[in-house]
């Protein structure tokens, strides 16, 4: 047998070398990722901080304030000069006070206000009082009855932090106490927490330059107008500020927040962010620039960037010499393989013929499970498809069973519901019969009681009978005319209506049977209400139909109908609001459907509404309805005051 050239250096050293080449460099490579991004990280976690930590500082200090003021409060003699208005003897018992924690605690501002917000004393510039203070603190600790604070920008450009408390005596609001402490001696304490240098920016539309430069003289403060393009710096922990933060300085704030900027100066490495500056009433003023000297850990990365190069290189030269060991052993490997070779040819030989018994038995079970499998499937073919079968007829039987139903219940609905109406109808034309028989008598009564009340002498009692006699014989008289008018045919022909009149018409139409139900009826009518074009008996149609429904929906113990009339641009509007029993949310959407009723089909033949709509559609209006169950139901009638047609 011919022997093998085997190549181990090419065939396993060369690619394992270049494995543990691509191994290391993306090891190294992501490890000085990963440390520059977990640097990064809690870079931006501190800076996130900033706002917060800012926060809870002012928190802390107007915690501090309040005990202050707590003090002065409990002070007897303070309270008692305040409420005599003595100004000369408060200031005298509040002066110490002032010197003490000015000088111990850095407080600089000491206010007494009157209730209505008028400075009483400036205990820090005792001349100046009087003037009214409209700074948000104040405000809001009136409004609220509880302690106010926040940082406020002054008009000498000073920002400071303010405690407003009220001041109460004996249960008794009698003013406000204040004090105030600026934010510079603030920040060095958010510096010790944090280790960062501050800078408190002030953009310059908030600031009159001429009152801040008054106001660095008057408080031996340095500063510089645009220091920062556009800003002024109001408080700060570092001496000088790096020339590269002016390159951020004008971005928009939502880039700004996000941003960790990187600056070199000279040999130092910073890193900082943004913060919005916002005072106590959320008005977003300036900027806080939060910024530390971060050289020494960059130092360090750079560092060890270097060590990993190095490694890198210590292990290329033990790669070497492991690469000329491997070429001496190569050799012996290859006498070793030639012989395994021969022996696996061997091997491979016998194998084969067991592949082929196996090949030949696999075949004969893969026939008998292919013919089993085939006749299950017919089998579960036939199951499945007797069963869609029942389930079909079954399915068809309960669809019939069903439809023959509803078919029984909407014929007996229709025929309850046509006999209902032949029922009204009929009532409609004897109501109207029996009009016209009374009117004649009516007539011939006030005509006699006329002619009584003019030829006779009458004294005042029995003329005051007589005219309530006649009164009476007219309103039977306008109540039959209005019955015989109602059932008569509509004249289909548009005249001048006034709607306060229909109204009316069919309130005295229904009138027994609201007193009977006591249903009481209130109506609010619009006095500039105009005339509408409309075909008047099936406007006061719609207007009867709207009542009875009213009328309809009210519990046993009765209930109140408002009638409301408006005068919009172009239309009329017309409500009628009840305290009845409300419309199910799921009737809403029918109720204006033919034949559609909550009433018993005795009560009603479920047209009402669906006329009515047709009316006030053909009118060129619309009918809307508010419904609250359990509350009432209002129906909104809009009708055009010019009609052009109705039909």
């Amino acid at each position: 047998m011919t022997s093998s050239t085997i190549h181990i250096r090419k065939a396993i050293l060369l690619p394992l070398a270049f494995a543990l080449l691509f191994i290391l460099v993306f090891s190294i490579s992501g490890a000085y990722w990963l440390q520059r991004h977990q640097f990064d990280r809690n870079i931006h976690q501190q800076l996130s901080s900033v706002q917060q930590l800012f926060n809870t500082t002012l928190r802390n200090e107007a915690e501090h304030l309040n005990t202050f003021i707590d003090f002065v409060m409990d002070d007897p003699a303070i309270y008692q000069a305040f409420l005599a208005k003595d100004r000369q003897l408060l200031y005298a018992n509040t002066k110490s006070i002032f010197r003490n924690i000015e000088n111990r605690h850095h407080i600089t501002h000491f206010y007494f206000h009157d209730l209505d917000r008028t400075c009483f004393l400036r205990v820090h510039k005792p001349s100046s009082h009087g003037d009214f203070i409209d700074r948000y603190t104040l405000k809001k600790a009136a409004e609220a009855k509880a302690v106010s604070f926040g940082i406020e920008l002054g008009p000498f450009g000073t920002l400071t932090l303010r405690v407003v408390h009220p001041w109460v005596v004996n249960n008794k609001l009698i003013g406000y106490i204040e004090l105030g402490r600026e934010v510079e001696y603030i920040i060095p304490a958010m510096k010790e927490i944090l280790g960062y240098d501050f800078f408190f920016l002030v953009n310059i539309r908030h600031l009159n330059r001429q009152m801040w430069e008054e106001g660095l003289k008057i408080s031996g403060r340095q500063g510089r107008w645009e220091e920062i393009p556009r800003h002024v710096i109001i408080g700060r922990t570092m001496d000088f500020v790096p020339q590269d933060i002016n390159n951020y300085i004008n971005m928009p704030h939502a880039e700004k927040e996000k941003l960790i900027f990187k600056i070199t100066e000279g040999d130092k490495k910073y890193r900082g962010g943004f913060s919005p500056l916002k005072v106590a009433s959320g008005e977003d003023i300036g900027e806080i620039i939060a910024i530390k000297d971060f050289t020494d850990d960059v130092d360090k990365q750079q560092v060890s960037t270097i060590l990993a190069i190095i490694c890198m290189a210590v292990l290329g030269i033990l790669f070497l010499l492991f690469y000329f060991h491997i070429s001496r052993m190569e050799k012996r490997l290859i006498k070793t393989h030639d012989f395994l070779t021969e022996e696996i040819e061997i091997r491979k030989n016998v194998e084969k013929e067991l592949q082929q018994h196996k090949a030949s038995l696999e075949a004969i079970v893969s026939q008998r499970t292919a013919e089993l499998t085939e006749t299950n499937r017919r089998l579960q073919i036939e199951i499945t498809e007797r069963k869609y079968a029942e389930e079909n007829l079954q399915e068809a039987h309960d669809k019939l069973e069903e439809r023959v139903a509803e078919r029984s219940e909407a014929l007996e609905k229709t025929y309850n519901q046509l006999l209902h109406a032949e029922k009204l109808s009929a009532i409609g034309k004897l109501s109207a019969s029996i009009a016209h028989e009374f009117n004649n008598p009516i007539f011939g009564i006030r005509n006699v009681l006329d002619g009584l009340r003019k030829r006779l002498t009458l004294d005042e009692k029995n003329r005051d009978l007589v005219n309530l006699a006649i009164k009476e014989c007219d309103r039977v008289a306008k109540l039959t005319q209005d019955l015989q008018s109602f059932n008569r045919p509509t004249s289909g022909l548009m005249t001048l209506l006034d709607v306060h009149e229909a109204i009316q018409d069919m309130l005295l139409l229904v009138k027994k049977d609201f007193s009977q139900k006591k249903i009481r009826v209130k109506k609010y009518f619009a006095g500039d209400l105009p005339p509408i074009q409309a075909i008047p008996d099936q406007i006061k149609q719609v207007m009867l139909n709207m009542l009875n429904n009213a009328g309809a929906s009210m519990p046993a113990e009765g209930g109140v109908i408002t009638i409301t009339t408006v005068k919009q641009v172009d239309r009329i509007a017309i409500h009628i609001a009840d305290t009845g029993v409300g419309i199910e949310p799921e009737d809403m959407d029918r109720i204006f459907e033919p034949f559609f009723s909550t009433k018993p089909a005795v009560k009603g033949t479920g047209l009402g509404l669906s006329v009515s709509y047709g009316i006030i559609k053909r009118h060129g209006g619309r009918i809307e309805v508010e419904s609250s169950p359990g509350k009432g139901t209002t129906f909104s009638i809009l009708l055009p005051i010019v009609q052009q047609r109705a039909t």
